[in-house]
């Protein structure tokens, strides 16, 4: 069962593997995730089809799987996370939970080669009405607190490289989130305002937008983490993803598609997206919800980025054995010791 473990002093949270392997495919796998391949996968819970002029929600079964979609939900064959009810707990100083909950990958296009910043905007909406309706379904789940939903554009060709959003049911807020959770319900509590709507206020129209719509604005913040990080932010306060409709969900296609486009001719073809929503089970918060972008390098993930969860590709223990083994090596050869 892997885990969340908490920093011994800046609380800081890592999910750490259950096994000494990576989550991440051979370099020589193909992708199991295009047209055609439907039962190289789990049966898609969720399954999007263009037919009778509009789009049809429908599912796979295990003997049938349904082939000209546009968009396909199913259990990650790789995931970060697991339903186990038996594991157990740690205390002080050596914090640590269950990573117990559900991960699920959004098939955004049948396409290997159409990433969010190439896919045409219909079909990019597509792939967010699919993610909605999964991240509803996953907060019926019981000691659900939170799913983090991201994305991770990369070159290549197994299906870690499809363009996917992956959602990860978690029993704990993230870090990240909670942190602005705090900050937006203090502000709310001592000024009668919202956070983030007061930046939309003093970014729109400034030198750090990017670019507007009638809903939403695209901006660079104002102390970001990384160079050509940016923000997507309903322009109007909106607390919850889950009840933007198919316009607004549309609207944001458009957006996303523009900004993530022009990124990329900047910048180079790999980013993470993170859509920072509050739990649903938080109704009180007045929290709004927004998307980051950030630049990716070859190690950075978006949902260390994007929430504070840092994803390791192998459990400390191994990391000290091997670590300890070419340690003693370097002492014996210090002190002359064959």
């Amino acid at each position: 069962m892997p885990q969340l473990r908490t920093d011994y002093m800046s609380r800081s949270v890592s999910l750490v593997p259950a096994e000494r392997t990576s989550h991440m495919p051979s370099e020589a796998e193909e992708c199991k995730y295009c047209a055609g391949k439907e039962s190289e996968t789990p049966p898609a819970e969720l399954v999007l089809l263009d037919k009778f002029g509009g789009i049809v929600k429908t599912s796979d079964t295990e003997e049938e799987r349904n082939s000209d979609w546009v968009a396909r939900v199913f259990r990650n064959p790789r995931p970060l996370v697991y339903d186990d009810p038996g594991a157990s707990f740690s205390d002080e100083p050596l914090v640590g939970e269950p990573a117990q909950g559900n991960h699920y990958v959004v098939v955004t296009t049948p396409h290997h080669d159409q990433q969010f910043h190439q896919v045409g905007v219909n079909q990019l909406a597509n792939g967010l009405i699919a993610m909605q309706e999964e991240v509803k379904n996953l907060y019926q789940g019981k000691g659900i607190s939170y799913v983090a939903a991201y994305a991770n554009a990369r070159v290549g060709k197994t299906s870690y490289c499809h363009p996917q959003i992956n959602l990860v049911s978690l029993g704990r807020i993230p870090p990240v989130v909670s942190a602005e959770l705090a900050a937006t319900d203090n502000m709310y509590d001592e000024l009668g305002i919202c956070p983030i709507c007061r930046v939309v206020n003093v970014e729109a129209g400034g030198p750090r937008q990017v670019i507007s719509t009638d809903s939403y604005i695209a901006f660079v913040p104002w102390a970001p983490k990384r160079s050509l990080e940016f923000w997507i932010v309903p322009k109007r306060h909106q607390r919850s993803f889950l009840k933007l409709t198919q316009n607004q969900i549309k609207e944001l296609a458009m957006i996303m598609r523009c900004t993530l486009g022009g990124f990329v001719k900047e910048n180079g073809p790999e980013y993470g997206v993170a859509f920072h929503m509050a739990p649903e089970r938080m109704q009180q918060s007045q929290y709004h919800w927004h998307i980051e972008v950030h630049p990716r390098n070859s190690v950075s993930d978006s949902l260390e980025d994007g929430f504070g969860v840092y994803v390791l590709p192998k459990v400390p223990e191994e990391s000290a054995e091997r670590l300890g083994r070419w340690a003693r090596r370097e002492m014996a050869e210090i002190l002359g010791v064959k």
